[in-house]
């Protein structure tokens, strides 16, 4: 079996053509022609990464974030990025990417981070993100996101009864603008990677925004490698978690 067969199982779900402008989901590095002799699946190429695959003859590797990203050119420039490059080649390992392709779709991370928190909830599911509609006060939302996260959170609220609340997948605050322009009456955003000037644009606009980092991903990757093991339950497939932060 070739990596071809795993890569088209994938984009048979989550397909190339739906993902974001400028974006450069899919093929990173490799060859998908190459023998499958077994995968890895994590958010990022790291080092610790290439080290796993080469520990236990790995020679795929599927992401969330694209080592390319955001410019391919300037990646293999990269004097940090070409030590991966260099290990990669070396060790004939394939690197495949499902971004915002995976973010966006019915059955991708924007509706994943929505029912993960409301599961009987209806989800609306926009270009750019996830909507549901529901009144619930501050507290009680972050009660309910720090429950199922296990992690920290950071927020700002400038309305005091939430009604409609937009989920983002990975650092979504720089869409939040031009989603009020076509849905104005969104209260609530629940992203990552949030900014100081996004928490003073919130802040301005009297919206309540919550950082979650990007603990969600972890946990659809970590059901996209399920998926994949029980679909090529032969093979070895294997998940690791790209960093683990920690806290106080």
């Amino acid at each position: 079996m070739k990596h071809k067969k795993i890569i088209d199982f994938l984009e048979s779900y989550y397909p190339l053509s739906k993902q974001m402008e400028n974006d450069i989901s899919g093929f990173q590095f490799g060859n998908l022609q190459d023998k499958f002799l077994g995968c890895l699946v994590t958010t990022d190429v790291t080092l610790e990464a290439i080290d796993f695959c080469i520990l236990k003859k790995l020679n795929l590797i599927v992401t969330h974030h694209p080592i390319l990203y955001p410019n391919p050119v300037k990646a293999f420039e990269n004097e940090f990025l070409q030590k991966k490059f260099l290990l990669l080649e070396k060790n004939q390992i394939t690197v495949f990417s499902l971004h915002t392709n995976l973010d966006v779709l019915p059955n991708g991370l924007n509706y994943f981070l929505a029912k993960n928190f409301f599961t009987n909830q209806k989800v609306y599911l926009k270009e750019t993100y996830a909507k549901i509609n529901k009144k619930i006060l501050p507290e009680k939302l972050l009660r309910k996101l720090k429950k199922t996260l296990k992690a920290p959170i950071r927020y700002v609220f400038f309305e005091d009864k939430i009604l409609n609340i937009a989920f983002i997948s990975g650092a979504g605050a720089s869409l939040i603008p031009n989603i009020l322009k076509h849905d104005p009456k969104i209260n609530t955003f629940i992203t990552g990677d949030v900014k100081l000037s996004d928490f003073i644009f919130a802040k301005d606009n009297k919206i309540n925004l919550i950082d979650i980092g990007h603990e969600i991903e972890i946990l659809l990757f970590k059901n996209l490698f399920f998926f994949l093991k029980k679909k090529f339950l032969k093979k070895k497939i294997y998940y690791l978690d790209s960093i683990e932060i920690l806290t106080k």
